[in-house]
């Protein structure tokens, strides 16, 4: 599989491989609702077949406004297809905690984990990756 990047406003999403997709927020700008529907929109095309892990960082220099944590993004915007499971990372625990609220008010189909850290996340979905049937 070729790697496929689409970039929006807000972030750089990459189909990795055909088990992962990784969005990168960009520091230089806010996270707002109407971006992050781009982004989704970003994901789904991206997503047309498997089921990946998508593992998504926000910049530690980004600003966030703060109503994005009082939108369900996947009502206002469409799923994002088929996700397996998200490991969401944040710079700090401010945004760890705002992000579960989020999730917790808007869970998600799937699997969701939020970390500080990146490797931590990377650890996570590598551990629990789907093993090959034995037939």
């Amino acid at each position: 599989m070729t790697e496929q990047v689409i970039d929006t406003a807000q972030a750089r999403v990459e189909r990795t491989s055909e088990a992962l997709v990784e969005i990168r927020f960009k520091p230089e700008c806010t996270l707002n609702a109407e971006g992050i529907g781009a982004v989704i929109a970003a994901k789904r095309a991206l997503c047309t077949e498997g089921e990946p892990d998508v593992l998504a960082v926000v910049a530690g220099e980004m600003e966030v406004d703060l109503r994005v944590v009082n939108v369900d993004h996947h009502a206002a915007h469409g799923i994002c297809g088929t996700t397996r499971r998200l490991a969401f990372v944040v710079p700090d625990e401010l945004h760890a905690k705002l992000a579960e609220i989020h999730f917790r008010y808007f869970p998600r189909p799937f699997e969701t984990h939020i970390f500080t850290a990146e490797e931590d996340a990377r650890r996570w979905l590598s551990s629990q990756a789907p093993q090959p049937s034995l037939s």
